[in-house]
């Protein structure tokens, strides 16, 4: 049974023929591709920023999570920037509460 339902976008012209075109896993993690200093797009990632809501399922939502009606969701969408302040990944993760979690993102360099 599926616990959370995720999507990641990135800029196009910074993926644009890299392997976060490809469907196949990153080694590494497709962060450890962005900061890869011999790596196609070489940026570091400074910050990211969390916007986490509850709300109810949609009725897509509700099937894919087999969730029983009434259940609600936490929607998180997580901005990640690099140190120019731009955004290089936008990710999206809907899941009901229970057996989720919640972190705090820090800034680097900054204490959290």
């Amino acid at each position: 049974m599926p616990v959370a339902l995720t999507d990641s976008y990135y800029p196009a012209d910074m993926a644009g023929g890299t392997a976060i075109e490809r469907p196949e896993r990153i080694k590494g993690a497709v962060h450890a591709l962005i900061e890869d200093e011999d790596g196609p797009i070489r940026r570091k990632i400074a910050r990211s920023v969390d916007d986490v809501s509850a709300r109810m399922p949609t009725a897509e939502e509700a099937t894919a999570l087999r969730l029983p009606q009434g259940v609600p969701v936490f929607r998180v969408l997580q901005t990640v920037y690099d140190s120019g302040n731009r955004p290089v990944e936008v990710h999206e993760s809907v899941a009901p509460p229970t057996g989720t979690g919640s972190a705090t993102r820090w800034t680097r360099g900054e204490a959290p």
